[in-house]
């Protein structure tokens, strides 16, 4: 318990002293979009998500042409404060600029999952199946989606799918 209390203040004092050093540089150059993504990012690991989306979005704003990293990660800092409409919106943008990131389909299905739009985390998580067939998580997803929607042997047949690629991922889920 002890040592995992010494790394943890380690863990916390490095991630603050990153914050520190990228202060530094968006204080050298105010118009450094990755330095501002930087800092989010240790934002969003230290659970300040509220900085880390005021971070993502001046990225955004300096550099719209490559933002699709600084819009994933706000879409999951949007997550994880419950705003799943926020974040389906920021996937949505990142999808436009890489329309082949499965991550993206993947986290755009789990918003609509959750707030029980069934049809369309199908068709999300179809895709990332389309880009990832071996897609153990993607599989079992979709499978509840249609379990939701009532089409259980569907469901059926993508959760043994998905316990036929890594069984032991599935049950861990």
């Amino acid at each position: 318990m002890k040592n995992d209390t010494v790394l943890n203040g380690k863990v916390l004092s490095f991630l603050n002293e990153r914050i520190k050093t990228f202060t530094k540089a968006i204080e050298m150059n105010p118009k450094d979009a990755m330095s501002y993504y930087n800092r989010g990012y240790v934002y969003e690991e230290l659970g300040n998500y509220q900085q880390a989306i005021e971070d993502f979005s001046k990225a955004i704003e300096l550099d719209p042409q490559d933002a699709s990293d600084a819009y994933f990660r706000r879409g999951n800092t949007y997550c994880m404060l419950g705003n799943l409409q926020q974040a389906k919106k920021d996937f949505s943008r990142v999808i436009l600029l890489k329309p082949n990131d499965a991550d993206t389909y993947y986290d755009r299905g789990w918003a609509h999952y959750m707030l029980g739009n069934y049809h369309q985390a199908i068709n999300d998580f179809s895709k990332v199946i389309e880009l990832d067939p071996d897609d153990t998580v993607a599989y079992h997803n979709r499978g509840n989606a249609y379990e939701k929607l009532g089409n259980y042997q569907q469901a059926k047949k993508d959760y043994k799918t998905a316990m036929a690629i890594n069984i032991q991922e599935v049950l861990d889920l």
